[in-house]
């Protein structure tokens, strides 16, 4: 399944904090490098749930390496 179909409740839906948004760029810095932390703050500026900004920091990346991020954050491998 695509991953933005992904269910939107449990802690998916949460509202994005930046303790969250820090987690997040921590592990996409496995694919991205030291630009991860951009990508994550740049992301965070129009995202309003935790799935919508992962989805949006995964959309970065190459199919994957997508994957293998979507299933490290625990969003299945969409």
């Amino acid at each position: 399944p695509n991953a933005r179909t992904i269910a939107t409740t449990g802690t998916h839906a949460q509202p994005l904090d930046q303790a969250y948004v820090d987690q997040v760029a921590g592990r996409l810095a496995v694919h991205l490098g030291p630009i991860a932390a951009i990508v994550a703050k740049k992301a965070a500026r129009t995202a309003t749930t935790r799935r919508d900004f992962v989805l949006n920091v995964a959309d970065s990346l190459g199919t994957q390496e997508r994957a293998a991020f979507l299933r490290e954050i625990g969003f299945g491998g969409g």
